[in-house]
């Protein structure tokens, strides 16, 4: 059995965006903590794999932003790059303030969504 370990004991701490290159203009911000640069990672947010499952990964690139020296480092730009007037952007499919990671779960979808989770309005991938 392996042995995971912890994001914060990680060799590279990196922000990235993810943008769908469809000329939309809809995009992504993360943070990912890894060992190995060529991981494979490709996000984890509610809306962008939405997007990816609707329209695919070759349609989406990713850049990395900016590396950061530790893990707490990291989380700190990541909540100064996603706040709040990035979330109220249209074309940013983050769901939430950055700097804890993780994903929304259905319930808080649904709280954003006004009760429907639906994906409406900003939350609708087009």
């Amino acid at each position: 059995m392996s042995n995971p370990v912890r994001a914060d004991k990680r060799k590279y701490h990196y922000i990235y965006q993810i943008t769908r290159t469809d000329g939309s203009g809809k995009f992504y911000i993360g943070m990912h903590s890894t060992d190995d640069l060529e991981d494979g990672y490709f996000g984890s947010g509610t809306l962008l794999w939405k997007s990816i499952k609707k329209h695919g990964k070759e349609k989406h690139s990713k850049v990395i932003v900016k590396f950061a020296v530790s893990r707490a480092e990291l989380r700190d730009l990541e909540s100064q790059l996603v706040n709040e007037d990035l979330l109220n952007d249209p074309l940013c499919m983050n769901l939430k303030q950055g700097g804890e990671g993780g994903n929304l779960g259905r319930a808080e979808v649904t709280y954003l969504c006004g009760g429907q989770c639906c994906y409406g309005d900003r939350f609708e991938l087009r």
